[in-house]
């Protein structure tokens, strides 16, 4: 089954999903002057596109109502519905460029990925002229995380030259002053080490690391990052550059290849309050779930802090992260504020790379956790207890694998 989410423009972009079926107002349509579309797959999809363009409001049916069957038998009805395709990506194209979106391509993935389900990989420009970012790292006596962290970075980079802030939280062990020495020559000037004592605070941290610059995008990076392959600074900085977008988040995975985070699952477990989670933790990264989201851009309420980007407008409009939040949920308040003014977050998958999660604190042994937890749903109890429109309406809340609520609880 397809399990589809409520109406998130870049998750509808990359999967769109009225092709199957989609029941529309009449006296809605006579009033847009839209008129009926003409009968053909692809008028009926320029028809979508120009109607959603109007912004009616979406209700989604949160059940399997359509059946579809595959129609490809041959050769030829593969070159069909390939043709099919490209032509739909490039209505597409047409449709995001007039609407004064900067896309460059956009293209059918099962071009890229045979073996996907269809959908379309879309691909952002970066404007002319240099890009100025800023990555924010803390980091206290894990010198291994360290070197791994800025090796992959500075291995990875293309045309994004990035200022590095390193926040030394209170480092004790030589090895790790010879470590910042040795990258502080390095960079030369690309590099600012900012010493902090006292108790850990991402929080406090990342917003002395932003501060006093006049980069116009901010990376806020765990130590125990690791970037996987080329064009990811360039991908997330496209995205964190488009006016609409508050936060860009990246795909994290675990040494073994298994998602960490693609994204932030709000209202999620037992209790009605909610809580965040990572949405499709543990799951394959080359998994098909919910048509292979896990492959293409996505919408979001959050996303984490252990990779976040943003415009510093943005991030000074919202005046930071909030330091009541010195652990846990900074992330989640600081994408729920910008999401109340008007900002929309997405994971870009282009973005792969390994974390090491949490191996320079225990999370589950966190004295600040439930605090933070309290905090988040007296700030946000609406947006805390509802995973709409993000996650599919028909699936559990209590597993981040995607699957039916019906089967929660089941291995």
């Amino acid at each position: 089954p397809w399990f589809k989410p409520g109406w998130v423009p870049e998750s509808f972009w990359s999967t769109p999903w009225l092709e199957g079926m989609s029941a529309w107002r009449l006296s809605w349509i006579h009033g847009q002057g839209l008129g009926l579309p003409a009968g053909g797959s692809l008028d009926i999809w320029r028809w979508q596109l120009e109607a959603l363009r109007l912004q009616p409001r979406i209700t989604h049916v949160a059940r399997v109502l359509v059946h579809r069957r595959t129609r490809v038998h041959t050769p030829a009805d593969a070159e069909v519905v390939s043709r099919e395709r490209r032509r739909r990506a490039e209505v597409l194209l047409h449709v995001l460029q007039q609407a004064g979106e900067a896309v460059v391509a956009v293209r059918p993935a099962v071009e890229a990925e045979p073996e996907a389900a269809e959908g379309f990989l879309l691909q952002w420009a970066l404007p002319r002229g240099p890009v100025d970012m800023r990555i924010v790292i803390p980091s206290r006596d894990r010198p291994d995380l360290l070197d791994a962290c800025l090796s992959s970075i500075e291995g990875t980079r293309g045309v994004v030259e990035p200022r590095i802030v390193l926040i030394d939280h209170a480092s004790r062990d030589p090895a790790t002053s010879r470590s910042i020495a040795r990258w502080s020559e390095r960079l030369g000037r690309r590099m600012e080490v900012c010493r902090e004592e006292g108790e850990f605070d991402w929080s406090r941290f990342s917003n002395r690391g932003a501060r006093d610059g006049t980069e116009q995008l901010l990376l806020f990076l765990n130590d125990d990052v690791v970037a996987l392959e080329r064009g990811w600074l360039e991908a997330m900085a496209a995205q964190a550059l488009r006016p609409v977008i508050g936060c860009v988040g990246a795909l994290l995975l675990y040494p073994d290849g298994s998602v960490q985070h693609a994204g932030m699952l709000l209202g999620f477990g037992h209790e009605p309050e909610g809580r965040p989670e990572h949405a499709f933790r543990g799951v394959a990264a080359c998994s098909g779930v919910h048509r292979g989201r896990l492959q293409r851009l996505s919408g979001w309420a959050a996303v984490t802090g252990a990779c976040l980007m943003v415009r510093r407008a943005v991030f000074e409009a919202a005046e930071g992260f909030d330091q009541r939040f010195p652990v846990e949920g900074n992330d989640v308040d600081f994408c729920l504020r910008l999401g109340a003014m008007g900002f929309r977050h997405v994971v870009e998958p282009a973005a792969r790379l390994l974390h090491r999660e949490c191996q320079s604190r225990d999370p589950l042994r966190s004295p600040t956790a439930p605090r933070a937890l309290a905090d988040l749903r007296q700030l946000h109890p609406a947006a805390m207890a509802s995973a709409a429109p993000w996650w599919p309406a028909a699936c559990s809340l209590l597993e981040t694998d995607g699957r039916p609520r019906e089967m929660a609880g089941f291995l």
